[in-house]
């Protein structure tokens, strides 16, 4: 709303780029929420570090031959590169430069892959719940809610071994467009979009809701 108070969004102008330094901004449901009003996302799919984003460095990214999208990798790269020589040892840094214009096929694709396992929910939803404080699946552990990371689990999805050859193809649709929509990710020890078999790691998508003792207590 504030956004669109300020004269941005759907027919009128957009940024170039919307930068969330913030805990676990970097999901389908924040990318959706957003792609009307700026071309790229920069957020964290994780737990943010409580430095944030160095901004010194961020400020250096700006360079007037750069266009919207090279300005944005610039951006997640140094907020990596920042972490890669700061790490910090409770979190694990994470961020993510998203092409907002891809979310919807996006979107399609998680909807199909959806559609053909929502009557298998015994065999799936292993991947978006946790036994205790462990997950079968890449996941980003948020205080009422954790994020799970949806390339990870529609790998997890393609390689099950009861999965059909059309599971397999939604879920390989999945990854395909998070691949597309994905400009550059980075998890410190965890991924990097840099190689190809991760590019499509660092959305993350609404999995269990958890107790205070982050206990499994159901999926929304």
């Amino acid at each position: 709303m504030a956004l669109e108070n300020a004269g941005y969004g759907y027919d009128k102008s957009k940024f170039s780029a919307l930068l969330l330094d913030v805990c676990l901004g970097a999901s389908v449901e924040d990318s959706y929420q957003f792609k009307n009003y700026a071309e790229y996302m920069i957020a964290s799919p994780n737990t943010t570090p409580g430095a944030g984003f160095y901004y010194v460095d961020v400020m250096k990214c700006f360079e007037t031959e750069l266009d919207s999208k090279a300005v944005a990798e610039r951006i997640g790269k140094s907020f990596a590169q920042y972490y890669t020589n700061n790490p910090v040892s409770i979190l694990s840094a994470t961020i993510s430069v998203i092409d907002l214009s891809k979310i919807n096929e996006c979107v399609e694709k998680i909807d199909d892959l959806a559609d053909f396992i929502k009557d298998y929910k015994t065999t799936y939803v292993k991947y978006l719940q946790s036994e205790g404080n462990v997950s079968q699946c890449l996941c980003y552990k948020g205080t009422i809610n954790w994020l799970y990371d949806i390339g990870d689990f529609a790998k997890h999805v393609y390689a099950d071994s009861s999965s059909s050859s059309d599971i397999k193809s939604k879920a390989k649709g999945v990854m395909g467009s998070l691949s597309s929509a994905i400009v550059y990710s980075w998890g410190y020890g965890l991924y990097s979009s840099e190689s190809s078999s991760q590019s499509y790691y660092g959305i993350a998508i609404c999995g269990n809701s958890v107790s205070n003792v982050y206990g499994y207590s159901g999926i929304p």
